[in-house]
């Protein structure tokens, strides 16, 4: 039986801004001699002194492009409740799906660039998208500073439950030691296991923000392996999708990849967070798809036709909009910037540079691009 109310279980949230932890720069072009960490079995750990934080070396982290193929395996074999199977959920009306349409595609498709093709150009992009979710988790520590396929909200006094607890929890992972790595792993276990006993009682937004929690802590996995990695990582890709579709059928429609702002405009502030939130969901799991393919010689990459009406994400100034009255200015000038909706015509504006209109919309969005924007632009790169 569903109770009406749901248990608090909060973790306290950081109740300083400042960034008192650091982790140790990570050295990723150097990783790539560490070889395929998936298939050739996990690095023995050798520790002198258990207090010490773990860094890149003491774990084995490989680089997150030799372990990222991972990830794709990683949702083989899970199995969903009833509900889920049975969703009435309107399919997209555009012939990208979400995330697991996403790696689904990467899996069954030919490689965009085979690996023993691959030029340093694209090696270099698809580390530069690498170093950039890598950091995510640190990202985390503080409001200021939140990854940006995650809203701050500052127009709350809080920090809603789901983003607050994974705040909490990225404390625990950036000043991890040997001892301490048990109960950071127990913690996010149990996190994961309380989204998903309550998510028929989250709202949509609730869900979302468990969404996005459950992908700053995959990220987390990628970056702290170790032997119980593969059953985590099956565990935490679970629980990912059973979130995701469990929004999809309070939506009616797709979980991740909406329609663009132009298409169907959001009457709220509210609204807005909630539909851009979802485009930027969407564009950083494409974006990492680009790195799937490169990087690995099990995941596969479909042709980019197949992505052209992806929406792309509004820029920093509004998404970075502190009050309604400061939103709805931002929004106003967004809508008469010549904005550039989807990532087809990111591409189609890229391969038209010359032409007087696209250089303007060029333009435009490189003026308003944050750190998931560059991360588009990178995406560009790996599709040429």
């Amino acid at each position: 039986m569903v109770q009406n109310k749901r248990s608090h279980s909060s973790i306290t949230p950081p109740t300083s801004d400042e960034d008192t932890m650091r982790i140790d720069h990570l050295d990723w072009y150097g990783a790539e001699n560490l070889g395929n960490v998936w298939h050739g079995g996990f690095p023995s750990f050798h520790f002198p002194n258990d207090q010490t934080p773990l860094d890149s070396n003491d774990v084995g982290l490989g680089s997150f492009e030799d372990f990222i193929g991972g990830v794709v395996d990683w949702t083989d074999g899970i199995e969903f409740t009833n509900d889920q199977h049975n969703s009435s959920a309107k399919p997209s009306n555009t012939k990208l799906g979400s995330a697991d349409y996403i790696i689904a595609k990467t899996r069954a498709t030919r490689a965009l660039t085979p690996v023993s093709q691959e030029n340093l150009a694209s090696r270099h992009a698809a580390n530069l998208i690498s170093r950039i979710v890598s950091a995510f988790p640190q990202m985390m520590l503080r409001r200021h500073t939140f990854p940006p396929f995650i809203h701050p909200y500052w127009h709350k006094a809080s920090v809603p439950e789901n983003l607050a607890n994974c705040m909490s929890i990225a404390q625990l992972f950036v000043s991890r030691t040997t001892d301490t790595r048990p109960f950071l792993w127990t913690t996010i276990e149990a996190e994961q296991k309380r989204c998903l006993d309550e998510k028929h009682l989250f709202s949509k937004a609730e869900l979302q923000q468990a969404v996005q929690a459950t992908t700053i802590y995959i990220v987390m996995a990628i970056i702290d392996q170790d032997e119980d990695t593969p059953a985590r990582g099956a565990r935490l890709m679970k629980t990912f999708l059973e979130l995701k579709l469990q929004l999809q059928l309070l939506i009616g429609g797709d979980l991740i990849i909406s329609e663009t702002e132009a298409a169907n405009p959001s009457p709220t502030w509210e609204e807005w967070i909630f539909a851009e939130s979802r485009r930027r969901i969407g564009c950083l799991w494409f974006a990492i798809t680009r790195v799937f393919a490169l990087k690995t010689d099990r995941a596969h990459c479909s042709s980019m036709d197949d992505f052209h009406n992806l929406p792309l994400l509004s820029g920093k100034s509004i998404w970075e909009a502190r009050t309604h009255d400061e939103w709805e200015s931002e929004k106003y000038l967004e809508e008469v910037s010549y904005p550039i909706p989807t990532f087809g015509e990111l591409l189609r504006a890229q391969q038209r540079a010359g032409d007087a209109m696209y250089a303007r919309k060029l333009d435009n969005w490189e003026a308003g691009a944050d750190k998931l924007g560059m991360m588009m632009n990178i995406a560009v790169e790996l599709a040429g």
